[in-house]
């Protein structure tokens, strides 16, 4: 008696697949066969799917995202108490990108991040951190009143 596994090898590790030309039943007078429109339809519907996949992103990105601000301002600040440099920069260039309005600029020296960028300052070693320490205390530093001034 053989094995299931002998038994069926001849059609397991058989190397040409057994219907190896696709048949083709209908044709239309374009030359466009079933297939081909199947293929269309499919990368349609793709497209479709990624767009709605997009849009469903971006809505909830811009509901959640002021929620997170004061969050993200918050852990901005702490990445100026870090001993790394690049940690600092790119805390500093963050509290920069923040401050954008007086509220948030306002929100921003509340939580102290205006004490540790000028303590940023005094104590980095390079000048690339002191330049984005400078930058980010330049934008703290803006008012409303002077980005009125500067449009006129």
């Amino acid at each position: 008696m053989r094995t299931i596994a002998a038994r069926f090898s001849p059609y397991l590790w058989r190397r040409t697949p057994i219907n190896s030309q696709p048949q083709r039943f209908s044709t239309s007078s374009f030359g466009r066969d079933e297939q081909s429109i199947e293929q269309e339809a499919e990368r349609k519907v793709g497209w479709l799917l990624k767009l709605i996949f997009a849009g469903t992103a971006t809505v909830i990105g811009y509901q959640i995202f002021p929620y997170m601000g004061d969050n993200l301002m918050q852990q901005s600040v702490s990445l100026l108490q870090v001993k790394d440099p690049l940690f600092k920069r790119m805390g500093a260039s963050r509290l920069a990108r923040f401050a954008i309005d007086d509220e948030r600029r306002m929100k921003i020296v509340e939580i102290g991040g205006a004490q540790h960028l000028l303590n940023m300052l005094e104590s980095a070693r390079d000048d690339r951190t002191r330049k984005e320490a400078l930058k980010a205390l330049f934008a703290i530093s803006k008012s409303g009143q002077d980005s009125n001034l500067s449009a006129n």
